[in-house]
């Protein structure tokens, strides 16, 4: 057995995969990477073997896993080369191996109908969505002069809320918020004060921040969700005007408009 199948052999064991089609253990998050690389601490160790699929062969975290599985291939005896750098030096040319086999590995998990993936991405839209109505409805209780508006929130779906879509680029994730053509820029600027209302309620007196998870960040965008129809039986200026008026008569019905209300917020709030 040559020394580049005896590292092959061994990378398998200590990574846990039966072969090199078998699907890889939870990678280093960024997170975990990024703290190692500035601290030092939490480095990769034997028995939960990871690799930085994601970064690049020769960066920190890879150079010290390189290390690692050297000393333990020369300290095990089970092979031939008993020169630690010269391992490490064949690890590292097994990595980009690592990384094809990585991506093949996530290609075969989506390998799912179009349609199908569409229907998963929608769903977990919808949940987002509904936590994002939800956290905006029990902000009503964070400051005195919002304390009004809890009969109003009551009223409103989850579906006046707009949606998002996940943009993945470089292993990391962003929300981009879609625009809903049919309601009020006034309706939307008032939503996004519950948003900074709850995100104050993460953080203690004294500034740090409270245990738990954050909601993830929102970025807004120029996306048109052209999906949803618009929300019926709602006040009359939570629709956009131009919008409104661009409907005939009987459209303007079907969609039952409650007569306006007041969404003017407090100066104390807007500060």
């Amino acid at each position: 057995m040559t020394q580049q199948s005896q590292v092959r052999k061994l990378a398998l064991h200590l990574m846990k995969r039966k072969d090199r089609n078998a699907p890889f253990s939870p990678l280093p998050t960024t997170q975990v990477v990024e703290s190692f690389k500035k601290t030092g601490a939490g480095s990769p160790t034997l028995d939960n073997f990871r690799v930085n699929i994601l970064g690049k062969p020769v960066d920190k975290w890879n150079k010290a896993a390189a290390q690692l599985f050297a000393a333990y291939f020369v300290e095990s005896g089970w092979f031939s080369c008993a020169e630690v750098d010269v391992v490490a030096q064949a690890f590292t040319r097994h990595i980009p191996a690592l990384q094809r086999q990585y991506k093949r590995s996530c290609q075969v998990e989506d390998e799912r109908p179009e349609d199908e993936l569409d229907i998963v991405d929608a769903e977990a839209a919808d949940a987002r969505r509904r936590l994002l109505r939800t956290r905006r409805a029990e902000s009503c209780d964070v400051h005195p002069g919002i304390r009004k508006f809890r009969e109003l929130w009551e009223s409103l779906t989850y579906e006046v809320m707009s949606s998002d879509e996940a943009e993945h680029r470089g292993g990391k994730t962003r929300y981009l918020v879609t625009k809903m053509p049919w309601r009020s820029p006034e309706v939307t600027d008032f939503l996004r004060v519950f948003d900074k209302l709850h995100l104050s309620t993460r953080f203690k007196t004294n500034g740090g921040a409270r245990r738990g998870a954050f909601p993830h960040h929102r970025y807004p965008s120029s996306c048109i969700d052209t999906k949803p129809s618009p929300v019926p039986g709602l006040p009359k200026n939570f629709y956009d005007e131009i919008w409104f008026s661009s409907l005939n008569v009987g459209e303007q019905k079907a969609l039952r408009p409650l007569p306006s209300v007041d969404i003017a917020l407090p100066a104390a709030v807007l500060a």
